[in-house]
């Protein structure tokens, strides 16, 4: 029997989907279409990439889906509860894309261990004074981890090497492994006045929206960096901006924002304090194919296993 898989996207995405058909194999066709009117009724799996919304209206319009993917970990562009009320799994490509989160969260760490986004505002105004930055050895640097899932893990690995202190806030003790690494476990408020650099590591849910609050900020060292590559409402907005103005938060290295793109307004955009990127964390040349090739492994195995 032929299956038909469908990845709703506008963007050109000729690997993923070679990569996508290689991985289901001969009984699947892929499909890519830019919106869900356009899908074919038939349509088995539904492939999801960040950016588009699959609430209730979309999923009824395709009533022969039988599993949902996502081609990012976070799920936040889909209505989780609405498929499981339909009884349709939901599959994410978990890990596919950890090395290069870690490896953007640590360079942004050791951007602002060094004050680099600094020089470099100096000399394109014009200037060339060293003594108005304010690097610090990285081997001086405490770093805080809020969460310490996967990605967390590699961080607190690397920042080790590199002679940082690394302090963690989770919910569950840390395993013996890390602790005798030298990792200290501590609460948020602890970590928050102890560490130079804070960065996040949490999923948005309803427990950690705006977890790094005013309260939280209010009890930071003074000119903590703030580095996010999580979910940007784990960091509440206008708390940051407050804190941002008042020089309790010296930088803040953000690779998610609230609203993406940012409108032209953003006043996240117009501080020379923050430093934005296009929610590039996650890639490499490597992780634009990974995870099309987990999904369809799973999403093959799923119907496979319905089907004995």
């Amino acid at each position: 029997m032929m299956h038909i898989a469908t990845v709703i996207s506008d963007a050109r995405l000729d690997d993923q989907l070679r990569e996508l058909q290689a991985t289901l194999g001969a009984n699947w066709q892929v499909q890519a279409k830019r919106d869900f009117a356009e899908a074919d009724p038939a349509t088995v799996a539904l492939v999801v990439p960040p950016g588009t919304w699959l609430g209730e209206e979309q999923i009824d319009r395709l009533a022969a889906v039988r599993v949902v993917a996502t081609t990012s970990v976070g799920t936040d562009h889909v209505d989780v509860a609405a498929l499981e009320r339909r009884g349709i799994p939901v599959v994410t490509p978990h890990g596919f894309n950890m090395r290069e989160v870690a490896d953007h969260t640590l360079a942004c760490v050791l951007a602002s261990t060094r004050d680099i986004g600094n020089g470099v505002n100096i000399v394109r105004s014009g200037g060339w004074g060293s003594l108005q930055t304010k690097p610090r050895r990285i081997s001086s640097t405490v770093l805080g981890l809020v969460g310490f899932g996967d990605i967390a893990r590699l961080v607190a690995t690397d920042a080790l090497a590199l002679g940082m202190h690394v302090l963690v806030c989770n919910r569950s003790p840390l395993p013996a492994a890390f602790l005798n690494l030298g990792i200290e476990q501590t609460d948020l408020a602890t970590l928050m006045g102890r560490s130079h650099i804070v960065s996040v590591h949490l999923p948005l849910t309803a427990e950690t929206r705006g977890l790094i609050d005013g309260a939280a900020l209010a009890g930071a060292m003074p000119g903590v960096s703030i580095v996010n590559t999580a979910r940007s409402g784990v960091v509440d907005e206008t708390a940051l901006l407050d804190g941002l103005h008042s020089g309790i938060v010296s930088q803040a290295w953000l690779d998610v924002l609230p609203t993406e793109p940012p409108d032209e307004n953003d006043p996240l955009l117009h501080l020379d304090n923050v430093f934005v990127t296009p929610h590039m964390a996650w890639l490499s040349p490597q992780s634009r194919v990974a995870g099309y090739r987990i999904v369809g492994e799973r999403i093959e195995r799923l119907i496979r296993d319905s089907e004995r």
